[in-house]
């Protein structure tokens, strides 16, 4: 998953909020709020982790089957897409 723009995490209570900055804070003015599974995606992301990358992490990390990392890492990848925030494939 390649990031359109550059983001920081930052921790705020329970949840982690992802917010551009730079020059990007104005081409993506919006602040993502994310539970601990969804930043830990978004974290992977950021390294420049691909899907794939991003499923066996999650595998190791969480103790589940590559099948669900996958699924997760799926889900989030197409929230991610809607938001406009990962870069086109091609």
């Amino acid at each position: 998953m390649k990031l359109k723009y550059t983001f920081v995490l930052q921790r705020v209570g329970k949840d982690t909020i992802a917010a551009a900055v730079g020059e990007d804070a104005g081409a993506y003015p919006s602040v993502i709020r994310l539970n601990a599974t969804g930043a830990r995606i978004f974290a992977l992301a950021m390294e420049g982790m691909d899907k794939e990358e991003i499923a066996r992490a999650l595998a190791r990390e969480y103790g589940i089957s590559e099948k669900e990392a996958l699924e997760a890492a799926d889900r989030f990848e197409e929230r991610m897409r809607q938001a406009g925030i990962l870069e086109e494939e091609g």
